[in-house]
């Protein structure tokens, strides 16, 4: 993905933008949920799809290239969702009435094309509702920012580690699950916290800028907003 991101950034810059500002017309964002879909009809390798998640990888990248892909799905965030909430109601519907059998069936292509237009629908239209209304900065927002790789590293493990011995436990599952979730956020943060906020190292291996870099420029982010 080094070589592309390069790539693109050196010769495809002019080439993104426009890609950017076409996104932004009525309804061309969504026909973006056409390349996924096709991509879905490659094969599994490991019981994943390797194809599909390198392009949503790409889109990302591209996404963060160009300021006016927030003004677009910002622009059409209300087109989104009311896009995400009829193609969710319909995969309810196709969910509750297919027949449950291994072989292919007639409307597979369509119900996978649909599944990956409803879950782009649901990204752009939190995307653009979060640039709309949450475009600001606080303390805590920063902390999370900061924190949210390395959170989401460690938390697979931590969690199976709790999760061990709890479903050992005489609850029911519900409770079960409470305790972990509770038990496994609140480890997964002091771990964060303790081995690799305050850790010289622990900030290394995390891909974290140095402490003292990363506070001044959240200070100095907090008062320009100002």
């Amino acid at each position: 993905m080094l070589p592309l991101a390069v790539a693109c950034k050196e010769a495809g810059r002019d080439r993104l933008a426009r890609l950017a500002r076409w996104a932004g017309r009525p309804g061309a964002i969504f026909l973006l949920a056409i390349p996924p879909a096709a991509m879905k009809l490659l094969p599994d390798i490991g019981g994943k799809n390797p194809f599909f998640y390198a392009l949503l990888f790409v889109y990302g990248y591209v996404y963060m290239s160009d300021p006016a892909w927030q003004r677009a799905t910002q622009g059409q965030r209300r087109t989104a969702l009311a896009l995400a909430a009829v193609t969710s109601a319909g995969l309810m519907a196709i969910w509750g009435s297919r027949p449950q059998r291994a072989s292919l069936w007639a409307g597979d292509l369509f119900v996978g094309f649909l599944e990956t237009l409803n879950g782009w629908a649901w990204v752009i239209a939190l995307l653009g509702f979060a640039h709309a209304h949450l475009n600001f900065s606080h303390p805590v927002l920063r902390y999370a920012s900061e924190a949210a790789y390395p959170f989401y590293i460690l938390h697979q493990t931590v969690l199976v580690a709790i999760g061990w011995f709890v479903v050992r436990w005489p609850l029911s599952v519900p409770m079960k699950w409470a305790v972990i979730s509770v038990i496994g956020g609140a480890a997964t943060l002091a771990f964060y916290e303790v081995l690799v906020r305050r850790s010289r190292v622990g900030r290394v291996l995390f891909g974290m800028k140095p402490a003292a870099s990363a506070w001044a420029e959240a200070a100095t982010g907090a008062s320009l907003r100002k």
